[in-house]
């Protein structure tokens, strides 16, 4: 039973080698193309998709966003004077906000001469964060300074991270400062620094990572930063510390007011008081927008991005809502490969191609699900390339299966052509031709044949014929594919032995020891085959073992070997000495070293002491 199953799993692993390959190569094809970075934008837009699809999720009440919009600016200007600026400040600052942050450069827009009420309003606002542009190079290596009033500690950078197909899904937390004249000193973002404020009061400090020295921490909180080739990204410059953008969901994110809001008091004091509170501009015609397909279909404004990045750390560390996180880059590839072979193993059990069809398109549908739900969790699976090993790998086993059974099956109509032939030629041989050889030779010695006796005759040549033409039926092909092939052998001795030949006629002992043998690795070719074979070494007794009394048969298996052996006590082989090499390696004995190298084993022809010849077939079980 061991045996059989040992077989079995070794016969499957032969089956899955051969092919395996073609969509082995598939997969490998997908992981070089992955590795290029040009399955980025599929990866992309597929995360940014599933995105869309989360759940809606409730109003950060804890952001308040002050959109200076376009009926705003038509009121006041633009540039926006520092009056109304400072006037704007300052009622905030009466709320008692947690944190305020100014998403507006002021450097290069000095709308008044006297900046002197702004500056004191600039230092007098100690939860004031102001910006600058300062860590990201851009073609012209701009810089803007941040409003000189406001001291290093009250400045954060807005300086936003774009892919490179223009989209923003990445975060960047803190950064050296580049400056002109070549010294470097470390800056946080406009984001970062609200939230640290607004933390703080909470009783939450910021510090460095303690399981990555290079994350960001806000508690026990750690911010999983961004390594270059983390989810989709190849090769990416993942300088300072970035982290995805797990944007908030739905519609309605934050609280929006507009400057005429605040001015005519138009707004609840609940939504200033404990709050962060960020200004910005998000008039049109003022271009501050970024596109994000991840939250909307055309773009955001910038003061809502520094809304969501704030949001995220805030909902991370008091919420327990999880940053996205990605799988290791080694890991990503084992989940590749792992999909792949599960598509060809997928095919290769597939017992039609409708069935594998259907079996990989359930599958990637539950895939694609799987996936959004773990982005749902917050981690982000290579959906894209998974989904074209999988199918990819299977579409293309499942055909290179199919072309190949088309040509097996075309083979073995030729096969079966060419079986049947020598079937018929070996039944011919052995039965009709012999006994019209017998009339014809009577006749040409001149003697006289009895009308019986020749009726006789050619009653058993007739009777020869039509066991000819039964054995190479097809309905007598299909019998054997599921009979055992000791009965098949023993069905042929019995049948053998009832012929018309002279050295039959002398036999005193027959003993068929002919006993059952493991035959399932058997294919029904070799089968027919180790009947011809014992036919023939049956007919070669009865035409040429001139004398024999004593006929054995045996078929054993013992040891993992099988042993089929005919042994006589006729004249032997001495008989045939006289005989060419050629003319031995006709017929008979040309089929039987076939068949001995088609079972992986040997085949024996040798004399029997003390007379009479040895007939016989060695192999080892399941071993071809």
């Amino acid at each position: 039973m061991k045996a059989n199953i040992f077989r079995k799993i070794k016969r499957g692993v032969r089956l899955w080698q051969q092919n395996a390959i073609p969509g082995t190569v598939v997969v490998a094809l997908v992981i070089l193309v992955r590795l290029t970075g040009a399955m980025q934008p599929l990866e992309w837009g597929a995360y940014d998709r599933f995105l869309r699809w989360r759940p809606i999720e409730p109003i950060d009440d804890r952001i308040t966003i002050i959109g200076i919009n376009e009926d705003d600016l038509r009121a006041v200007g633009y540039p926006i004077p520092d009056r109304e600026l400072v006037g704007l400040l300052n009622k905030l600052a009466s709320y008692k906000p947690r944190a305020i942050g100014l998403d507006i450069f002021r450097d290069l827009l000095p709308t008044d001469i006297d900046r002197t009420e702004l500056a004191r309003a600039f230092k007098s606002i100690k939860n004031l964060i102001g910006i600058e542009k300062s860590v990201l190079p851009d073609p012209q290596n701009t810089i803007v300074d941040p409003p000189p009033e406001l001291p290093n500690e009250q400045v954060g950078f807005a300086d936003v991270v774009v892919d490179r197909d223009g989209n923003v899904r990445r975060s960047l937390l803190s950064s050296f400062r580049l400056k002109q004249r070549f010294d470097r000193d470390y800056k946080f973002s406009l984001s970062f620094l609200l939230s640290e404020l607004y933390l703080k009061a909470e009783g939450i400090e910021s510090g460095n990572g303690i399981l990555d020295k290079n994350a960001a921490r806000f508690g026990k909180v750690e911010l999983p930063h961004l390594k270059s080739n983390d989810g989709s990204y190849v090769g990416e410059d993942m300088g300072g510390n970035q982290v995805l953008m797990n944007w908030r969901s739905g519609q309605k994110r934050f609280k929006v007011l507009s400057l005429r809001d605040i001015k005519n008091n138009n707004f609840n004091p609940a939504q200033i008081r404990d709050r962060i509170v960020i200004i910005g501009i998000t008039a049109i015609s003022y271009k501050d927008i970024l596109t994000a397909p991840a939250v909307a279909d055309d773009f955001i404004d910038g003061v809502e991005f520094h809304a969501h990045s704030a949001s995220q750390i805030l909902s991370a560390v008091l919420d327990d809502r999880p940053m996205i996180r990605a799988l290791p880059d080694v890991w990503e590839y084992v989940w590749l490969i792992f999909w792949g072979g599960l598509g060809i193993s997928t095919v290769l059990v597939g017992k039609s191609s409708l069935r594998s069809i259907l079996v990989l398109g359930v599958t990637s549908i539950g895939l694609t699900v799987g996936s959004y739900i773990c982005l749902v969790f917050a981690w982000w699976l290579p959906i894209v390339p998974t989904l074209i090993a999988f199918l990819g790998a299977g579409l293309v086993t499942r055909y290179i299966q199919d072309l190949r059974s088309l040509i097996d099956q075309r083979q073995q109509i030729i096969n079966q052509r060419q079986r049947t032939l020598d079937e018929a030629f070996n039944a011919l041989h052995n039965g009709p031709l012999h006994t019209l050889a017998e009339i014809l030779s009577t006749i040409k010695m001149g003697e006289t044949i009895d009308p019986p006796k020749l009726g006789a005759r050619l009653e058993n040549l007739d009777r020869e014929l039509r066991d000819v033409y039964e054995s190479i039926r097809p309905e007598s092909s299909t019998r054997q594919e599921y009979t055992p092939i000791h009965e098949m052998l023993y069905e042929v001795y019995h049948k053998t032995l009832q012929r018309d030949f002279a050295g039959f006629k002398l036999l005193k002992v027959k003993v068929p020891d002919i006993q059952s043998i493991d035959d399932d690795y058997m294919s029904i070719e070799q089968k027919r085959e180790l009947c011809i074979f014992l036919e023939e070494a049956l007919c070669n007794v009865g035409k040429h073992a001139i004398g024999a009394t004593q006929l054995q048969i045996t078929c054993k298996q013992a040891d993992g070997k099988v042993r089929l052996r005919v042994i006589d006590n006729g004249a032997g082989i001495q008989a045939e000495q006289g005989k060419s090499s050629k003319d031995k390696e006709r017929g008979g004995t040309r089929q039987a070293k076939d068949l001995a190298k088609s079972l992986g084993g040997s085949f024996i022809r040798s004399a029997h002491s003390p007379q009479g010849t040895i007939c016989e077939l060695i192999w080892t079980v399941g071993e071809h």
